[in-house]
């Protein structure tokens, strides 16, 4: 898959807190064309092959090709926590508009211990 980083926008780059975690894990948001995400099937589809669409992205070798870049915390320290399990959530931004918002959150060490 040929990926135009141009057409992506990173919205935010941060640490969020969670309940119940002793630490606040990464978070970064991006804006995205929806054709992007069709080879991970539907919207729902997100949830079983998010991890997959996050892996294949590869922001951390690409993130200075996106259009826009907005950050409260640096990009490459976000992507360094983001390099393990993640969870990957999508916002629809309308019926006009061509693009999602994709939600991308480390999973916190209580969560993966699980697994």
């Amino acid at each position: 898959m040929t990926i135009d980083y141009t057409a992506i926008s990173i919205e935010d780059a941060d640490f969020k807190p969670w309940d119940d975690v002793e630490y606040d894990p990464a978070v970064m948001k991006l804006i995205v064309p929806r054709m992007l995400i069709e080879p991970y099937g539907s919207h729902i589809g997100l949830e079983e092959r998010g991890q997959e669409l996050w892996r294949d992205l590869d922001l951390r070798n690409h993130w200075q090709e996106c259009r826009e870049k907005r950050w409260h915390e640096p990009i490459p320290d976000i992507l360094e926590f983001l390099g393990g399990a993640v969870m990957v959530d999508y916002q629809m931004l309308g019926e006009d508009t061509p693009n999602i918002r994709l939600s991308i959150y480390e999973l916190p060490r209580r969560i993966t211990q699980n697994f």
